[in-house]
């Protein structure tokens, strides 16, 4: 690949060297750079993007190519990263002009440029930049060789006219779309040509790495643009060939490679103080993922100068050496780039929430009052300062299954396989009778055409299913790799920033207790601390509720743990070969973790006295709804959600259930009905796990059309085959389970409503729907209408979609995200309220989305908190300040 585009660049023609004035063209952006940066930048970009789990295609179906990215949507980020690195490099030729420039006063003369005379004394200021510009760039490709002369004066001459007319003079530009699509293009073309690998079992054969795919519907895409265009509406997606994934799992080095920008860190997160300032020591972040919304980065802005953190920094008790930060901080201050919307924004201390108003000029006035967004960072910071450890008894046993021989051991723990699946052979040929369509046929033939079909439509569906499971397989190894980098540390910690609703997450995107069953059962806190008097009863209920029997009183499910002793303790001593009775748990390995934990406390001699680093949950119930009956002030919806006094929790979603299977009775013994077929059909059908997802989602605003897929993927997973049953049966039974959720919570319906009707009134006004959370954070909804441009390669176009603040909002979007988006902007206030205050009474704490992890030893405490917190905030008027 290096030498493909060393070639490129040497051998780049007049009429791409400088197209002309109103074109765009790829391959003079590309000789900026080295061939070996461009080669690696390509590799890395194409590996990381192409070894995650598969992504849903066109239109958001159901079918998905696993191993594979868009190769729109990875041209454009790799266009990004080209454009990033030779910023980075035009900033190196800046500073050292300078230095050279305190040096010797000549250099005006020793530079030939665009004369000034020629400009007005508007554009004096554009043209100095251009000539900055010019003398960097040749200094840059001074160092390539071309193989014609004048070259580089050609290239250099329209890198400059570019930057003049699609960059406005800036010296640090922000490329076009198109332009970096086109460079990110060029580079997956020649990587797919060129990119080659081997391995002993290919018995010296070479095979691509890469290869397109085309993949969509046969649909028209009409395009008003300069000029007509139709295009089906298919996508060309970049795949990682089925022998470069053979290749990848025998080196799991390429894994430490391909780690994502911010890893778990092994010293406290430097506390957030402002929008820019917190988080990682060399790795300059917003505090909010603003998903591309300047709108919204200005107003989090005017937030932060109301006010920075309230009072505390949980940092206090650690010993951080503050000035060595200062230090690298003005370090990174010289080099690092900073667009015109990064800048640091001031934080005045000592100054009153008026007087600050009046200091920046701030026009702040999204929602309801001016708090700041000091609640926010204190809560942040609270989240970030939890120190954690890998769990070294569960990675070995984890390692163990993964690496041994227990395929049955790691298909009942939902970890990957590690052989594939073979498809079917076509089989000799034999004598026999074979019929097809009006006709019988008497020889030698191997299959009918029908039995072929069967065949080719079996070794399709295992074709599909081996390559998701190297998806899932990298996936795997991603988190595997990360836990056994990080085994030794003492601890290790998660800076978290924020969704712009206020949610909380985890910087570092793979291993963190936000994800799966696996990746929770390999973290535990570094701390240890005695478990107490209760601490051995809420292990066995928190064995319980891993086990999936969490619908029983607390004192059921102590009784439940207490009766699985016997299986604990063979769990915990003989984890692979004994009777494995954790690895049936819904959570497997956080079981086996918590079995780890209640067999130390019982052999220790005296549990109470015993130290645990395990974190114990408290759960929410269906938290949404819990948020819209509070809200509403609904008591018999209340009651659904266990926000009152109950001796067992009550079940929602059996409740739900009931009120369906009722309506199915009633359809199906009345023959006169217009849904008696599909009602005798789910006779015997409607459960609890029948409704569960659609129940948990209504409060988010699915759709009828979402609703009727989750009921139809349930009638799948029992074995239904029929897609006219399904489809209509499904139909039915979604019809039945919305009307079931009226009538138990009719309040919350009329809540969403109401918040869909505001949002609806806003948008027609033409403005994005915004408020303010309790905590102070300004949120606005991204939402606008999306523009469609075709960007033309040299194989192909690229279609793509591009939303911006000068783009109109998109109506409905805005109302049906409105309800769902402020419920979460209260689920997080709640967890963020929950975590500073769980942090000044010395609770160890963190927390996922409604769930809340502590020590065994403050669950009783921490509940306290979460419902004095839930109190407080519904103690305000909150749809009044709204």
């Amino acid at each position: 690949l290096t030498e493909a585009i060393r070639e490129t660049q040497k051998g780049i023609s007049k009429a791409r060297a400088n197209p002309g004035t109103n074109k765009k063209c790829a391959e003079p952006f590309m000789c900026i750079l080295d061939a070996e940066e461009l080669s690696f930048l390509t590799i890395n970009a194409a590996l990381t993007w192409t070894l995650q789990k598969h992504r849903k295609t066109l239109d958001q179906t159901n079918f998905s190519m696993p191993c594979s990215v868009r190769k729109a949507k990875i041209a454009e980020f790799l266009g990004r990263v080209v454009e990033t690195e030779v910023g980075l490099k035009l900033m190196k030729e800046r500073i050292k002009s300078k230095l050279l420039k305190s040096k010797s006063n000549h250099e005006e003369e020793a530079f030939k440029g665009v004369a000034e005379s020629n400009a007005s004394r508007r554009n004096s200021k554009k043209i100095k930049r251009n000539k900055e510009l010019e003398k960097y760039l040749q200094n840059i490709l001074g160092k390539l060789e071309f193989d014609k002369p004048n070259r580089m004066e050609s290239i250099v001459r329209y890198l400059v006219h570019c930057n003049d007319k699609f960059f406005d003079g800036d010296l640090l530009p922000t490329w076009d779309t198109t332009i970096q699509v086109k460079v990110g293009a060029k580079l997956v073309d020649m990587l797919t040509e060129t990119a080659m690998v081997t391995h002993e079992s290919f018995e010296g054969e070479e095979y691509p790495a890469f290869k397109f795919a085309r993949l969509g519907r046969g649909r028209n895409v009409d395009w008003n643009g300069p000029e007509i265009v139709h295009i089906k509406k298919q996508a060309e997606f970049l795949t990682c060939s089925d022998e470069m994934l053979k290749v990848v799992e025998n080196h799991l080095e390429v894994f430490s490679v391909l780690h994502p920008k911010y890893m778990p860190m092994v010293m406290p997160p430097i506390p957030w103080t402002s929008c820019y300032s917190g988080g990682y020591l060399t790795h300059k972040t917003f505090v909010m993922r603003v998903r591309g919304s300047r709108l919204q980065k200005e107003y989090v802005k005017e937030a932060d100068a109301l006010g920075g953190t309230s009072g505390h920094s949980p940092l206090s008790d650690h010993s951080y050496r503050f000035d060595q930060v200062q230090e690298l901080g003005a370090f990174e201050e010289d080099y690092q780039m900073v667009d015109e919307s990064g800048g640091h924004y001031p934080y005045i201390h000592g100054v009153g929430e008026g007087e600050i108003e009046e200091a920046v000029g701030s026009s702040f006035s999204v929602g309801y009052g001016k708090k700041g967004m000091g609640p926010v960072y204190d809560a942040l910071n609270s989240l970030g300062v939890t120190p954690w450890k890998i769990n070294k008894k569960v990675f070995d046993v984890v390692k163990e299954v993964w690496e041994g021989d227990q395929e049955d051991l790691r298909l009942l723990t939902d970890l990957p396989r590690r052989g594939e699946k073979g498809e079917f052979s076509q089989p000799e040929e034999r004598f026999r009778m074979s019929s097809s369509k009006h006709n019988l046929t008497l020889g030698s033939l191997s299959e009918s055409p029908y039995e072929e079909s069967v065949r080719l439509a079996q070794n399709r569906r295992i074709l599909r299913e081996n390559r998701e499971n190297h998806s899932q397989k990298c996936d795997f190894l991603y988190k595997f790799q990360t836990a056994k980098e990080f085994m030794d540390e003492e601890s290790i910690y998660f800076p978290h920033n924020m969704d712009f609703r206020g949610r909380a997450y985890p910087m570092h995107p793979y291993l963190n207790h936000l994800g799966s069953d696996l990746c929770r059962s390999m973290l535990k806190f570094k701390e240890e601390k005695p478990i107490g008097d209760n601490g051995l009863r809420w292990f066995f209920i928190h064995i319980a509720n891993l086990c999936g029997a969490n619908k029983m009183s607390l004192d059921a499910r102590e009784e439940y743990g207490k009766d699985s002793l016997d299986a604990i303790m063979d769990s915990a001593r003989n984890p692979v070969n004994g009777s494995r009775w954790w690895a049936e748990a819904e959570n497997p390995y956080q079981c086996l973790a918590t079995c780890f934990e209640i067999a130390e406390a019982l052999d220790s001699g005296n549990p109470s006295t015993f130290s645990s680093d395990i974190p114990i949950h408290q759960d929410g119930s269906c938290n949404g709804l819990q948020h819209y009956a509070a809200l509403s002030r609904d008591e018999e919806g209340a009651r659904s959600v266990n926000l009152l006094p109950c001796d067992e929790p009550f079940d929602v979603y059996s409740r739900v259930a009931a009120l369906v299977a009722e309506a199915v009775e009633r359809h199906a013994y009345d023959p006169s009905s217009n849904l008696h077929n599909e009602a005798l059909n789910l006779l015997g059908e409607v459960d609890r796990k029948l409704v569960k997802q659609t129940v948990m989602t209504s409060v988010y605003g699915v759709t009828f059309v979402g609703a009727r897929q989750q009921i139809a993927s349930r009638l799948k997973e029992r074995g239904w085959t029929d897609k006219d049953k399904i489809y209509k049966t499904s139909k039915v039974a979604t019809q039945l389970t919305m009307d079931a959720l009226d009538a138990a919570f009719k309040n919350a319906k009329d809540t969403m409503k109401w918040l869909g009707d505001c949002a609806s009134i806003i948008s027609k006004s033409g403005e994005p729907v915004s408020w303010t959370t309790p905590l102070g954070l300004p949120v606005v909804q991204p939402y606008r209408k999306k523009r469609k441009f075709v960007v033309i390669t040299t194989n192909q176009r690229l279609i793509l979609q591009k939303s911006n603040e000068d783009l109109p909002v998109s109506s409905l979007k805005q109302r049906t995200a409105f309800p769902p988006n402020y419920v979460h902007s209260l689920d997080s206030s709640h967890l963020l309220m929950t975590a500073s205050e769980c942090h000044s009474r010395g609770i160890t704490f963190a927390g996922v989305h409604d769930s809340f992890w502590t020590h065994a030893c403050s669950v009783d405490e921490m509940n306290e908190v979460l419902r004095e917190r839930f109190i407080s905030l519904h103690e305000q008027p909150l749809l009044e300040n709204l």
